[in-house]
């Protein structure tokens, strides 16, 4: 048998124990705990859960990135107006093979014998910063940007590819505009997580940085232009054309008869047995400059 003691201590221990489960109840029943408002219980995850983007060119690249593989597997029937990335490097290609085929300095500078295409453009921006305006291409040789190529995004343009020179630039103003860019934020928004760097082409300043950033203790995107580190007032001189059905279906015109002329030289190539992404070589040399006087000539034939 248990102690009289022994009894006592166990009856007064059960006592406690039902005592406690029944004031639990009571709390979290009648009193529950107080709950935050769903914004601000969103807003305390997202300051403890943000990755902080401090590097204005880390952000800037992995944009481009982003960007470039989604424009490079649209196809043209799914884009009305734009030009594809593999339609547009097809473009780059040709014209860097016109230059260094066919002009006085081409091959004959030895130090760009091999000069090939960078795969891989700088996008540049519309206005508005969501459009993409311009493939900016370069090329070179020995890992030297020698030469820079614009190639229009949309068809509206009305040509396919600008000119290409050799030496005429190489990317040494775009890492200059980052890293300007790069100052204005440790200086202006440090702290700050950046959010989107885009190259624009603007009306009033020429290219420019989009830098899209949210402050400290904000969930608010910021948006400021820099033109080599300087703070513009984009918004106003931000234009929109309002081109006519006639103005657009001239321009689409346009653009096919460019397109038509740049897909005949690769075709020719391709049956000459040359590929247009491998570095230039004098071994092609004839064959393409061949190829580019037929098909000058097949052109004025045909516009006369």
């Amino acid at each position: 048998m248990m102690p009289r003691e022994t009894k006592k201590t166990v009856l007064i221990s059960a006592v406690i124990l039902l005592s406690l489960l029944i004031g639990f109840f009571v709390m979290t029943n009648i009193f529950p705990a107080k709950t935050l408002p769903f914004q601000q219980v969103k807003e305390n995850i997202s300051d403890t859960e943000r990755t902080i983007h401090t590097n204005v060119s880390e952000v800037f690249f992995e944009d481009q990135e982003e960007q470039l593989a989604l424009l490079e597997n649209v196809s043209e029937q799914d884009m009305q107006y734009r030009v594809p990335l593999n339609v547009a490097r097809m473009y780059a290609e040709v014209e860097l093979a016109r230059l260094m085929y066919t002009t006085s300095r081409g091959l004959a500078g030895t130090n760009f014998t091999g000069v090939t295409l960078y795969p891989d453009p700088i996008i540049v921006y519309d206005d508005s910063g969501e459009n993409p305006k311009y493939y900016k291409f370069y090329a070179g040789v020995r890992g030297f940007k020698n030469t820079l190529q614009f190639v229009p995004a949309s068809k509206l343009m009305g040509y396919c590819c600008t000119r290409a020179e050799l030496g005429m630039s190489d990317d040494t103003s775009d890492r200059i505009m980052l890293q300007r860019a790069q100052e204005f934020y440790n200086t202006n928004a440090s702290g700050s997580d950046i959010v989107s760097v885009k190259f624009l082409a603007s009306s009033c300043w020429g290219q420019i940085i989009k830098l899209d950033l949210v402050p400290p203790q904000s969930n608010e995107t910021r948006t400021m232009y820099l033109d080599n580190g300087i703070l513009r007032d984009q918004g106003s001189c931000a234009v929109s054309v309002n081109s006519t059905s006639q103005a657009t279906a001239k321009k689409i015109a346009e653009w096919e008869t460019c397109n038509e002329y740049y897909r005949t030289i690769q075709e020719d190539a391709q049956v000459a047995g040359i590929n247009l992404t491998e570095p230039c070589s004098w071994e092609n040399r004839d064959k393409m400059r061949g190829i580019f006087e037929s098909v000058e000539m097949q052109r004025r034939s045909g516009s006369e």
